[in-house]
């Protein structure tokens, strides 16, 4: 709890930009001593997602995070809504994806740091699955694109 209220002193002085990213554990041997409780040597961590981002990126920065997280969730939703009578399996990866970042996000309150590059990739597997249907469209218009830049190109010359 040290580090929590720590940490959300820190926020408390510099709401809307932060302290800066990885500045909360250097700043905690400061703010600890404020918030009573065991101050443990050394930098430590908040142990929470959010209280951390708002403390280190602001709510410029927070805001941002939940709008990334917010879309993924969004594509999953539509996923899951288009595959559920197309492609039972397909539609089951989607729930385990969906299901896999509500419980990486309601552990995140608690201890996160240690696995965050788990989350980027979860977040990562959210998004292709999310966008593979729209995919041959993508390649499609990214082809065109290429094919009338060459044509210019060549028209040019």
């Amino acid at each position: 709890m040290t580090e929590m209220k720590a940490t959300a002193l820190l926020f408390m002085d510099h709401p809307l930009l932060g302290a800066g990213l990885g500045m909360a554990e250097v700043h905690y041997p400061h703010y600890a001593p404020i918030v009573g409780g065991k101050v443990r040597p050394g930098n430590r961590q908040s142990h929470n997602l959010l209280l951390q981002l708002a403390a280190e990126i602001g709510l410029i920065g927070l805001g941002v995070f939940i709008a990334v997280v917010w879309l993924a969730f969004a594509g999953l939703e539509r996923s899951r809504k288009r595959l559920a009578a197309r492609d039972r399996k397909l539609w089951g990866l989607v729930c385990g994806l969906e299901l896999g970042l509500i419980v990486y996000l309601g552990s995140s309150l608690f201890l996160h740091s240690a696995y965050i590059r788990y989350f980027w990739l979860l977040l990562g597997l959210c998004v292709v699955v999310s966008t593979a249907e729209r995919a041959p469209v993508l390649i499609r218009v990214l082809g065109r694109i290429l094919a009338q830049t060459a044509m210019q190109l060549r028209a040019q010359q």
